[in-house]
């Protein structure tokens, strides 16, 4: 007995279907063979404690410094800020003066306030455009160093340790923490920032 015409056609379908599912099966299947193990063979790792770079490495000394001029604007505008409203003060509760005279002499101090607040404002501006310019260079100096010492020793990675809120490697051998060797080599290329310099 010859098969129907809806066997016939149940048959095809069912053959897509499998051929389509072998498909999808060898597709899915992740395959490695373009990477070459010997690659990773010879890998080295290297970790860099960022924590002790930053708080040993005598460039790092600059951000100190440029802190402490911040620290000194913002404390030279807290006092004039503080003698402008004594100041004005003074005038506002002054009898001898008629209301036209305090008025006068209260607008002459806030102008006064108005040119003092600017120039404190610009020095502060201008430390802000010195501390970035500051980073730059550390960065810049930091990658090369880094470069330099990771290409000499034939380094795969270099690790940053992480900090004490975000620890990325929680043990690694003194073997392979290249964080001295960095600071050494930091320090012998960038000891010290000229910040007048970096002003400019």
């Amino acid at each position: 007995m010859a098969p129907n015409r809806s066997t016939i056609v149940g048959f095809f379908v069912l053959l897509a279907v499998v051929t389509f599912a072998v498909f999808l099966i060898q597709r899915s299947r992740v395959t490695y063979s373009q990477i070459d193990d010997l690659n990773f063979s010879t890998v080295k790792l290297a970790v860099l404690d960022g924590e002790k770079l930053k708080s040993s490495a005598k460039c790092f000394e600059s951000h100190e410094k440029i802190a402490k001029m911040f620290a000194d604007v913002l404390a030279k505008m807290r006092k004039s800020e503080g003698d402008i409203k004594m100041e004005y003060d003074k005038v506002k509760n002054n009898q001898k003066l008629s209301q036209k005279q305090k008025t006068r002499e209260m607008s002459k101090i806030e102008v006064k306030w108005a040119e003092l607040s600017a120039k404190y404002n610009s020095e502060i501006q201008a430390i802000r455009n010195t501390d970035m310019k500051v980073t730059e260079r550390i960065q810049a100096t930091v990658t090369k160093v880094i470069d330099r010492i990771a290409n000499a020793a034939k380094l795969s990675t270099v690790i940053n340790k992480g900090t004490r809120d975000s620890i990325s490697v929680f043990y690694n051998s003194s073997d392979i923490d290249i964080t001295d060797v960095v600071i050494k080599e930091l320090d012998n290329e960038l000891p010290s920032i000229n910040l007048e310099e970096m002003k400019k």
